[in-house]
């Protein structure tokens, strides 16, 4: 009671400083200052639990500051020590927030669902019109494809699969082929895991893979593969260039504006749509060891007992699937979709470990 008592006051007095004080550069520099000694503490606490997210928090602070920093990269680096005090308190809560959160994301889902059947017939219950497209409550189709697709495994839940068709149903009303794709490779590995009997894959893994394909090459009106894989060439050419560093934490944008001017960028790329690429330019290779070992982690710790584990499994298929062809990260909703599956994944596996 008395350690809860302290921290309490310690947290009060420190907003309570930076709250009232004056406006200009040193309160700026203080304000960067706490993030800093929040973001250490936080990868200490970590690391004993989960190195790879720990590490993931010292290579972003190290990145806000070198090569460069800028207004950007503060903005990002708060973002990111939000994304991980999310995970953290999600992670230590424990087992008792998994159902919960699970039906949160149901509940997201079909408010999101309800929007776009409006949408669909004409009828836009938001003030903004999207310009007669079907977004939900996202930006664009893009946003809404990924959202329902994050939130899809939920419903894998046997009370709620009589409303996964619904999902599916907002998934083919946004055409946009990210979220189809991802939530076919998705349910291909949960029924792989899943299926009493193995004859019964083939009719529907093979029908699933139809279907998505028909989805993509008819209704996607978007139709921009082309033109991704060209800027993702780019992307990684001038990865090769600059692979120790990167550009910087949230860096990105600014720099695509410089490249994009001399014409190496096509216009509308400012995002990659490709989460991992856009990551490792901004952080360097230390991303994709990080990212690597995180999920080599996670295969070493799931191998022998998939089916405990086949919905927040099939979440991360979903997660690196629809992140290649989309930048997830950048919605706020979005983001936290993402996160709140990587820490009921961590939640999970340490159940698994402790029986």
């Amino acid at each position: 009671m008395k350690r809860n008592l302290l921290a309490l006051v310690v947290s009060s007095l420190i907003i309570l400083i930076v709250w009232r004080f004056p406006t200009g550069q040193m309160r700026y520099s203080m304000e960067l200052a706490f993030r800093a000694v929040i973001a250490i503490i936080l990868m200490g606490v970590l690391w004993r639990h989960n190195r790879y997210v720990s590490a993931f928090l010292g290579l972003a602070l190290f990145s806000q500051f070198y090569p460069m920093f800028d207004s950007g990269s503060a903005r990002a680096f708060y973002n990111v020590l939000s994304g991980v005090m999310l995970y953290y308190v999600i992670v230590f809560r424990g087992n008792s927030w998994i159902g919960s959160l699970m039906d949160m994301m149901c509940v997201v889902a079909l408010v999101n669902i309800g929007l776009v059947t409006c949408q669909v017939f004409g009828f836009h219950p938001l003030w903004q019109d999207a310009g007669g497209t079907v977004t939900g409550f996202m930006e664009n189709q893009n946003s809404l494809s990924a959202s329902l697709a994050l939130c899809f495994p939920a419903f894998l839940r046997s009370r709620w699969k009589w409303l996964s068709p619904l999902v599916l149903f907002g998934l083919f009303a946004a055409k946009s082929s990210g979220g189809i794709i991802a939530v076919t490779l998705g349910l291909c590995f949960y029924f792989i895991v899943t299926a009493k009997e193995r004859k019964q894959l083939y009719p529907i893994v093979m029908g699933l893979i139809l279907i998505s394909g028909i989805f993509v090459i008819f209704f996607d009106q978007y139709q921009s593969m082309d033109i991704r894989m060209n800027v993702w060439r780019s992307a990684w050419s001038l990865f090769t260039h600059h692979w120790l560093w990167g550009c910087g934490l949230g860096r990105w944008p600014t720099e695509f504006i410089v490249l994009a001017s001399v014409g190496q960028f096509p216009e509308g790329f400012i995002r990659l749509h490709n989460t991992i690429l856009q990551s490792m330019l901004e952080l360097g290779i230390g991303f994709a060891v990080i990212l690597a070992g995180y999920l080599i982690n996670i295969v070493r710790r799931s191998w022998s007992n998939l089916i405990p584990l086949a919905i927040p499994l099939t979440a991360l298929i979903i997660i690196l699937s629809n992140g290649s062809v989309n930048f997830l990260i950048r919605i706020a909703p979005n983001a936290a979709l993402v996160i709140v599956w990587f820490a009921i994944m961590e939640i999970s596996l340490r159940r698994l470990r402790d029986g």
